[in-house]
């Protein structure tokens, strides 16, 4: 636990930042049998599709390509990042066209998530949500320092910077949305479009130019760091001040030149991509480099590139599937990945050749210029601004998350508190469409797994017809990628058309038909490949040169060709499509653990499928949370025990009734947990159905004292299990939820009535458990008046310090 970072959440409970390691676990988990590859060809002309204007671009770009992209000995990677990065900002340079993101490199700086959960992960590069070009033109202008007004033939040179300030204005307004000064802007562009073009009224439009430049960079200056996209007050000082003293000098205000003429450029500006902060909200592309291309530099590099593709995921839950670049020495390859599995392309493209720079440079317009919707963003969510519901007055606005427009005060605290507007159809196959305000993230820790159901619950509000306000009651949508196929239930087709007093009912749900992974892949063809902690080289064709012949493959790892599928291969990927719950009332839900190792999987009939689900699974899903409760937990509210923690030292008992657990039985808990909770398969389990008796000795023993009262219901509970997975008829599954209400009823009441055994033990009753029981009794009153008011609630938050965010589930 050494390299890992712990924090505690809104409820006291401890977390911690999972590293890399744990990370890589879960990647090889989540595509291990879920990797294919494509040519680079299909790759290109079906998921990274150019405008002819684009093709112009790259074509012209390649007949004036420099001869060494990439230099042609790279001892370290730190070599790579300006080279790679500076031209592919040249690429977006060179096309006029709308482009809504560029690239970085900032492998030193961990890119911001607002989360202290999440992984501290440093991609080498990536390319981000914004749009440069405007401040890379201006700083281009502004470098013309030969510029003599008096010299009629630097006129040209003049109303270029000219253009690029106003340009520039133009776009930081806009973008700001600062409307007071757009009209300026907009005024001062038309005159210097329509106006003369002479010496005289070219020194006119350079005081006024200065004047709003430096307006907005003495507004913006006193402004948070985390409020723009751009930190661009530096350089609009600096731009303001190479206007100002080609300005008339009897037009300035003398004081004002002198300050703006101390004013030193910083260093760290130096690059404008390094302006500013990286969040991995914003992240369009991550990229892995590294220098040299020896089979364990490229099986790493795909490796880690995949972890930064799984950040995305996690981050960004409106994401359908992203796209990822590994660069070794000079060859790129390119990855995609969505719920269905991970596609990575046969070959490399070798970026310093005429063929491969043309490649370069049309994966990297794709990327920064195409449809969002191409790039993997669910244009069924809004992002609900955050910075106009915390306004007085509040209102509710939304932008799409790409928009130039977001600001970072727009999303939230963190990735779970952001709002989010979404829109999903009344039923199956309705064309009616609803719109949901989402008021608390209730569960994402699923959300970034790159194959698989990858769920995320919100509780929602339904918005009114003019979208400026939600309708009551507040419901749960569930969000999840189901496997795509006919005869595939939903949870609306297991719960039935009948309502029960208490039990949540299913409105809807709705296989998204126009979110299908097929659909996100086009036609591309792909063929299955084995993955071993990343790609093996050894398998790839060469990138400069012909494919491997058949007869030099290693004949066990030989992957699937048009004739030949070996044992060792899974599907490279399983179709899923996008489907939408929605619940109303409180509902739980628990994700029934398919795993190979329980007594009814043996079962005869089964052969090699996933057992059928019936009622026993949720039963069983209920118990192991009771169980988990009782045995990470140490009281009301949910904080763990720190004695789980290596780190930790034993917490000192509070009552004469606890005893401190023996070093050796405190190996032993953290092992039963890891083994039953954390490891991801079902061997523990396996282990105690096949022996019941362990049941009692490994886990009731080491309940903490908080829950001994719970022991007799979870005892009886486990035998209730074990009678019913070995008679496992249909009578046992009948009567298996009337058998359990009893045994809750039964056991409930022995508890409330407190006599005997039953009484209240003193780790119940001691001062430090009527502290945690308020203190959780009180988060529950403002949760749920925070979820009565939503979104125009500012109640305080847990302490009493300071406002909540408006929506914001979580500090």
């Amino acid at each position: 636990m050494s390299n890992q970072l712990k924090n505690r959440d809104s409820q006291g409970s401890t977390r911690f930042r999972p590293n890399a390691e744990d990370v890589a676990k879960k990647v090889d988990k989540d595509i291990a049998g879920h990797v294919s590859i494509a040519s680079i060809k299909e790759f290109l002309n079906t998921l990274l599709k150019v405008d002819t204007e684009a093709e112009q671009a790259i074509g012209d770009l390649a007949k004036r390509r420099p001869r060494k992209f990439i230099p042609e000995a790279v001892h370290l990677e730190k070599e790579l990042y300006e080279p790679f990065v500076a031209k592919a900002n040249t690429v977006l340079d060179a096309y006029d066209g709308a482009v809504h993101s560029y690239w970085t490199s900032r492998p030193n700086e961990t890119p911001k998530d607002g989360d202290k959960t999440l992984p501290l992960l440093r991609p080498d590069a990536a390319c981000v949500l914004g749009d440069i070009r405007p401040l890379a033109r201006l700083k281009i202008a502004c470098g013309a320092t030969d510029l003599d007004l008096d010299d009629n033939s630097q006129l040209d040179k003049v109303f270029a910077l000219l253009d690029a300030a106003v340009d520039f204005a133009s776009s930081h307004v806009e973008n700001q949305r600062l409307n007071d000064q757009r009209d300026d802007i907009e005024a001062l562009k038309d005159k210097i479009q329509k106006g003369d073009r002479t010496v005289e009224v070219a020194k006119g439009w350079l005081f006024e130019t200065a004047v709003i430049l430096s307006a907005l960079a003495k507004e913006e200056g006193h402004k948070p760091m985390t409020t723009f996209i751009f930190n661009e007050a530096k350089e609009m000082w600096t731009s303001a001040k190479v206007i100002w003293l080609l300005s008339p000098l009897d037009k300035i205000n003398k004081s004002v030149l002198a300050k703006i003429g101390k004013t030193k450029s910083d260093p760290a500006y130096d690059k404008i991509e390094d302006m500013n902060e990286v969040w991995w909200l914003r992240v369009v592309v991550p990229v892995e480099m590294k220098a040299k291309k020896l089979v364990e530099d490229r099986v790493q590099g795909s490796a880690q590139l995949c972890r930064y593709m799984r950040m995305v995921m996690k981050t960004q839950i409106n994401r359908n599937f992203v796209i990822g670049l590994l660069l070794c020495h000079d060859e790129l390859r390119l990855f995609f990945c969505d719920r269905a599995g991970l596609i990575a392309t046969t070959s490399w493209i070798s970026v310093n050749t005429v063929s491969g720079f043309k490649s370069f440079a049309r994966i990297v317009l794709a990327l920064s210029s195409m449809d969002p919707t191409k790039l993997g963003w669910n244009n069924n969510m809004r992002l609900c601004s955050q910075l106009a519901l915390n306004a007085t007055p509040s209102s509710l606005q939304f932008f799409s998350s790409t928009s130039p427009k977001v600001k970072m005060e727009d999303y939230g605290e963190s990735v779970r508190s952001n709002i989010w507007a979404r829109s999903a159809p009344e039923s199956q196959n309705s064309t009616t469409l609803k719109h949901y305000l989402t008021i608390k993230t209730v569960s994402w820790m699923k959300s970034e797994e790159m194959v698989g159901r990858s769920a995320v619950v919100w509780v929602v509000k339904e918005l009114n017809s003019n979208h400026d306000n939600v309708k009551d009651p507040y419901m749960i949508l569930k969000q999840s990628w189901s496997k795509d196929s006919e005869d595939s239930l939903t949870e609306k087709d297991f719960h039935g058309p009948i309502r029960l007093d208490n039990v949540g009912f299913v409105l809807s749900s709705v296989k998204r038909i126009e979110m299908r992974t097929d659909e996100f892949r086009g036609n591309i063809l792909t063929r299955a490949w084995p993955w071993a902690n990343g790609i093996a080289e050894r398998l790839i064709e060469d990138a400069s040169g012909p494919p491997i012949p058949e007869e030099d493959l290693d004949p066990f790892l030989l992957a699937v060709d048009d004739t030949i599928v070996h044992d060792q291969i899974e599907p490279g990927s399983v179709p899923r499509v996008l489907t939408e719950t929605l619940v109303i009332r409180n509902a739980a839900y628990l994700t029934p653990d398919y795993d190979d190792g329980y007594l009814h999987c043996r079962r005869s009939d089964l052969h090699k499928s996933h057992p059928i689900h019936n009622a026993i699974h949720d039963i069983e899903s209920f118990f192991w949370v009771l169980v988990y409760q009782c045995l990470v937990r140490m009281g009301p509210g949910g904080p763990r025990r720190p004695e789980l923690f290596t780190s930790q030292p034993q917490k000192k008992p509070k009552s004469t009734q606890e005893k401190p657990l023996s070093p050796a039985q405190l190996i032993k808990l953290r092992e039963y947990k890891r083994a039953l909770f954390d490891d991801g398969g079902a061997s523990k389990k396996h282990e105690l159905f096949t022996d019941p008796p362990l049941f009692e000795t490994q886990i009731i023993e080491y309940f903490h004292p908080y829950f001994s009262r719970l022991k007799p219901l979870v005892r009886e509970w486990w035998h209730l299990l074990q009678c019913t997975y070995r008679t496992y008829n249909d009578v046992a599954q009948a009567l298996i939820h009337e058998e359990v209400i009893a045994l809750l009823t039964k056991h409930l009441d022995l508890i409330a009535a407190g006599e005997g055994d039953m009484k209240p033990t003193e780790a119940e009753t001691n001062e430090e458990a009527s502290v945690l029981r308020e203190k959780e009794l009180g988060r529950r009153k403002r949760d749920l008046e925070r979820l009565k008011n939503a979104p125009w609630n500012q109640v305080e938050v847990e302490g009493g310090k300071g406002k909540g965010k408006a929506g914001s589930g979580t500090k």
